[in-house]
């Protein structure tokens, strides 16, 4: 999908860049729905069986959340409007940043203070409950998910106007 953006703002014209940009005007809705819906799904499960959320995954969670209300509210009224795509990437955006956040605070990146999440008692956010083949973290999965939803938005909305 990163490439069918950059062939897009480069004015490429070649007949599979407008198969796949067809392709995600017409199942792009849906994808994004099936997406967020295994989302919050798995945020769900990871809470059921005893990773209790952080304060920065409750953040994630904020921006993702509303999201299936948007895109169920799109899929029933027959389309995706402009302002419903712009919400819907307005919050995938601030998502993305506070993942990004989250991930250099596990990471311990110099340039990220701490967030004082415990002080109620809760997960501290730093706290890496595990990594999926070693690096893959719950913060990086809402990046992964919020990334692709910003994606679809921004190729689907330029290609609509």
């Amino acid at each position: 999908m990163v490439i069918v953006l950059v062939l897009d703002y480069a004015h490429r014209e070649h007949p599979l860049l407008d198969q796949c940009k067809a392709t995600l005007n017409q199942y792009g809705l849906i994808v994004m729905f099936v997406v967020i819906t295994g989302s919050i799904a798995g945020s769900l499960y990871y809470s059921s069986i005893g990773y209790a959320p952080c304060v920065l995954c409750w953040w994630q969670r904020m921006m993702i959340y509303p999201q299936i209300v948007i895109l169920g509210v799109a899929l029933w009224a027959g389309g995706f409007s402009k302002q419903l795509r712009m919400v819907s990437l307005i919050l995938a955006s601030i998502g993305i940043v506070i993942a990004v956040w989250h991930i250099g605070l596990q990471s311990s990146w110099g340039f990220v203070a701490g967030v004082p999440c415990a002080a109620t008692g809760g997960v501290y956010c730093n706290t890496v409950p595990f990594k999926i083949f070693g690096f893959i973290t719950i913060p990086i999965m809402s990046l992964v998910v919020q990334l692709f939803i910003s994606l679809i938005n921004v190729i689907t909305l330029r290609n609509r106007s």
